[in-house]
């Protein structure tokens, strides 16, 4: 087998154990935005309506970036938990730290702006940190999976002659 169908497969069991959980995640987010819009009109819809896309988007964009990841990291750790805390710090965490202090920092600025240009900003603001974490990640886990996969599987052992 080459690497590419190792990776390929690798996704197929992804696909299978979270592709079902994260399409319903999906659908209800949906439903609960279409719902929302419905029930409170676009006065209080409005104003959230770019996080709950942004939501929705990174959903998919982090299960990408988490998938890679992992991967790798299965791959370069020691251990199964160390793999899983690694990609759930670099993927999910970080992109939490950034936003949440950018925002913290800037909250005296966006109260010159009304509610909904605040949530349009932090909604651009979540997704230009998500996408400048997910996508080198994407590219990286990738090209370097593919690349090196044979490498990485296998420990290099130092043998003393």
């Amino acid at each position: 087998m080459n690497p590419r169908e190792i990776i390929r497969g690798q996704w197929l069991a992804l696909w299978k154990q979270f592709g079902g959980p994260i399409f319903a995640l999906l659908v209800v987010q949906a439903a609960l935005i279409f719902r929302g819009a419905r029930y409170f009109h676009d006065a209080y819809q409005g104003d959230r309506f770019p996080f709950y896309l942004n939501g929705m988007f990174f959903l998919i964009a982090d299960s990408l970036a988490l998938g890679w990841a992992g991967m790798w990291f299965g791959l370069k750790s020691k251990s199964r938990i160390q793999a899983i805390l690694s990609a759930l710090v670099l993927i999910v965490l970080s992109r939490q730290l950034i936003v949440g202090a950018t925002i913290s920092l800037a909250v005296r600025w966006f109260s010159a702006f009304d509610a909904d240009t605040v949530s349009a900003i932090e909604a651009a603001l979540t997704s230009c940190v998500g996408l400048s974490i997910d996508l080198p990640i994407l590219i990286f886990g990738r090209s370097s999976l593919l690349r090196n996969l044979r490498e990485m599987a296998i420990p290099q052992f130092d043998v003393k002659k």
